[in-house]
């Protein structure tokens, strides 16, 4: 994939093509997605700077011992910093509304959830699930129907193991069941593709916005039947097996 800078500001109309990769990235928030997602563009070649609250000696061997002592960064605070960068990655837990962030859109920078950076580097289909309650159950049993068809996935997401860190190993046509925040959609851009919700190329910027917060609506109100779903499809596939068993 071929490194490029961020468009000037007189371009911020277009969406970034799946393929994009920056030269440079700021990563905020050094909790497991954070240095998954710094440890993953590392690896791609892109120089990376990490900004984190904690205190300087808490990110200098968080750093360390993730194999990232080499890279740039700041504690304490989020400073304008982040702003010398393509594109900014936030951890699931970073809120939106950070002064530097909406300085970071008002030019033009690019602000993707961890959940954006790993869709766009995987040809894997995406089940997300998110909702205020019941996310880790859904994506769980959504990870156990899935394993019971016989079907290569990844169960991942807020569950635990930071998305970043498995779509890499996901061939086409495996899964991605992938647990999510309500907060992850506010900085998406491809990510709920096919129709679904997301920005395409050349939109103006407002369409999408109104997009995702539809999105972000249908999920909320689908939440508990897709639960009741996953259940009737789990206790399908386990009846299934136990009669295969028998069947022996």
């Amino acid at each position: 994939m071929d490194a490029g800078a961020a468009p000037s500001p007189a371009q911020t109309q277009v969406s970034f093509p799946k393929s994009y990769l920056p030269k440079r990235a700021a990563v905020i928030g050094a909790a497991r997605s954070g240095i998954g997602a710094a440890q993953f563009l590392k690896r791609k070649g892109v120089s990376v700077f990490v900004s984190d609250t904690c205190s300087q000696e808490k990110l200098d061997k968080l750093l360390e011992v993730s194999g990232l002592a080499d890279l740039s960064r700041e504690a304490g605070k989020h400073t304008d910093a982040v702003l010398a960068n393509d594109v900014i990655v936030l951890s699931p837990g970073v809120a939106s509304d950070l002064p530097v962030l909406k300085k970071a859109k008002s030019r033009g920078i690019p602000v993707w959830s961890e959940i954006e950076l790993a869709y766009r580097f995987t040809d894997a289909q995406f089940l997300a699930i998110t909702g205020s309650s019941g996310k880790s159950t859904t994506t769980s049993l959504l990870g156990a129907v899935l394993e019971a068809a016989g079907r290569q996935h990844a169960v991942a997401g807020n569950i635990g193991i930071p998305l970043i860190n498995v779509v890499e190993t996901l061939p086409a046509g495996a899964f991605v069941a992938a647990e999510i925040s309500s907060f992850q959609l506010e900085n998406i851009d491809l990510f709920p593709a096919q129709g679904r919700g997301g920005a395409q190329p050349h939109e103006e910027p407002s369409r999408p916005l109104r997009k995702r917060r539809g999105l972000l609506q249908t999920l909320k109100r689908k939440s508990r039947a897709i639960l009741l779903l996953i259940i009737a499809l789990f206790l399908t596939a386990a009846m299934n097996a136990l009669s295969n068993g028998q069947g022996k």
